[in-house]
């Protein structure tokens, strides 16, 4: 039969107590990088800002770089493309933009013609290309 003391055994279940606690906090301060993370890239992800145009014949893009929802459509409605791993509206838009047409009015003209709100993809995703 084995004794141990009262103080032992309070030094033991401290040590446990402590261990918990220590791992609780890394776990919660793992979570708040993770949550603070996703939000960051959900806001850059979801930006609807523009940079502005050096080129002066852009018609869609107003003087603050802004795409002006008041001018009418450039382009019509053609091809179907189904999207690929790896691919962004700006590679979509760098293939199949007209020469003349900046990057910035095409991806603008490709998400209203397909009632997109964001810039976000999936992979098997169908687009109408304008």
């Amino acid at each position: 039969m084995t004794y141990t003391s009262t103080n032992s055994i309070r030094k033991k279940t401290y040590f446990k107590i402590k261990t918990s606690t220590v791992r609780l906090f890394i776990i919660a301060l793992f979570m708040l990088v993770l949550f603070s993370f996703t939000m960051i890239l959900s806001a850059f992800a979801n930006s609807n800002e523009r940079l502005p145009s050096s080129d002066p014949s852009l018609e869609a893009v107003n003087r603050t770089g802004v795409v002006d929802a008041s001018s009418k459509s450039t382009v019509k409605p053609g091809k179907t493309v189904y999207i690929s791993p790896g691919e962004t509206l700006w590679s979509i838009a760098e293939r199949y933009a007209p020469d003349h047409m900046d990057k910035r009015a095409y991806i603008h003209e490709l998400k209203k013609l397909n009632q997109m709100k964001s810039s976000s993809i999936t992979v098997g995703q169908k687009l109408v290309l304008p």
